[in-house]
């Protein structure tokens, strides 16, 4: 199979109302941004996935709500079989499941995956921040990571990536998507490498 480079736009947990994932709602309060930005890292890489698969732009506060609603939390982050519920009610084909390295490898060119790693990549991590892995070319890992941290850092080698990986990931289908224009309408929302 030929490799697909797939746009992923930046989503964050940084609150950057000017980024248009983020909307100031009438009753904003100081408690919702404060979560966003201790516990956002799910529901960020939930909008940039949508939208790179949909060409739909879903507000980080929206999929909050909506985790929310569902008990889609614990203390310190998203519950993963929630957020792929959620992200499976835009369309898309998305699960929680473990996976190890050598599956997800072996399915980037059908999948991508939101995977829990340790923050900023260390050797030796145990998962506890999500980013959202969308390819691989060689022996680079190329992900969005929403943290700030991320906005600088796009690339890892892949056994630095998987050596801060959990084992736990969320699986969502390149193949199913609704009605919208891909992300800056390249054909099947890849375009060949």
């Amino acid at each position: 199979m030929h490799n697909m480079v797939l746009r992923v736009p930046q989503s964050r947990n940084a609150i950057d109302p000017s980024s248009g994932f983020f909307r100031l709602p009438n009753n904003t309060t100081n408690a919702l941004y404060t979560d966003i930005e201790k516990r956002g890292c799910g529901p960020c890489c939930a909008t940039s996935a949508i939208h790179a698969l949909t060409g739909r732009k879903v507000h980080v506060e929206d999929l909050f709500e909506d985790l929310g609603h569902r008990r889609g939390f614990k203390e310190k982050g998203t519950i993963h079989h929630v957020l792929a519920e959620v992200i499976s009610g835009y369309g898309l084909k998305a699960y929680a499941a473990a996976f190890d390295r050598n599956a997800i490898q072996a399915s980037l060119s059908e999948a991508i995956f939101i995977c829990s790693v340790t923050h900023k990549f260390p050797a030796h991590g145990n998962g506890g921040h999500l980013v959202l892995l969308h390819r691989q070319a060689g022996s680079q890992a190329f992900f969005m990571d929403p943290s700030g941290w991320g906005l600088e850092h796009c690339t890892l080698p892949i056994d630095r990536f998987f050596g801060s990986y959990s084992g736990r990931a969320i699986r969502i289908n390149l193949t199913t998507r609704v009605s919208g224009e891909w992300h800056r309408g390249e054909r099947n929302g890849a375009t060949n490498e």
